[in-house]
């Protein structure tokens, strides 16, 4: 099984916190699990991922209560929200048993590298280097480093050299 995952810095919250008709998240499941002779392929596919992804939040809902997924001596470099995220992964993997899955994708976002007036790329990669070093190391400590596999990327490039208001460009 795979499960993908975007991130947060803070514990998942319930879905549908004021209802305004029952329990929205109970109609909504009911009736994405319900399929027809003459449903399309695309509709349920959609059904499909909605009741996968209800059913994935409530779990993490469930996963972030238990303290035995709890990460308590994660190696904290510095205290910056790349390296909150980080130990959030490094908790929801601790509990991958319990959620049987064997693979996780997991999505981690720095963002502030669109830099048109001020270059904080040194400070951008100084983060990111301890954040990863303290997840590498929580990682190696719970025997998942000869699994895992980290991919960094950048939705665009940024030029080498400063321009006149101490930025950077857009790549060419």
């Amino acid at each position: 099984m795979l499960s993908c995952h975007t991130v947060s810095t803070k514990n998942p919250t319930a879905l549908n916190k004021y209802p305004t008709i029952g329990n929205l998240i109970d109609a909504v499941k009911q009736l994405n699990g319900v399929g027809g002779v003459g449903n399309s392929v695309l509709s349920e596919q959609w059904s499909s991922r909605v009741a996968s992804a209800l059913f994935e939040h409530e779990q993490m809902i469930e996963v972030a209560s238990m303290p035995e997924f709890e990460v308590t001596d994660y190696p904290l470099l510095s205290s910056n929200k790349l390296t909150s995220s980080f130990k959030a992964v490094a908790g929801y993997m601790k509990s991958r048993k319990f959620r049987n899955v064997n693979r996780d994708v997991f999505v981690v976002s720095q963002g502030s590298y669109d830099m048109h007036s001020q270059d904080t790329l040194a400070e951008n990669f100084q983060a990111l280097n301890e954040a990863l070093q303290g997840f590498i190391q929580e990682i190696k400590y719970q025997g998942l480093w000869e699994s895992t596999v980290i991919v960094q990327g950048s939705d665009f490039g940024r030029s080498m050299n400063t321009n006149s208001n101490s930025g950077t460009d857009h790549g060419w």
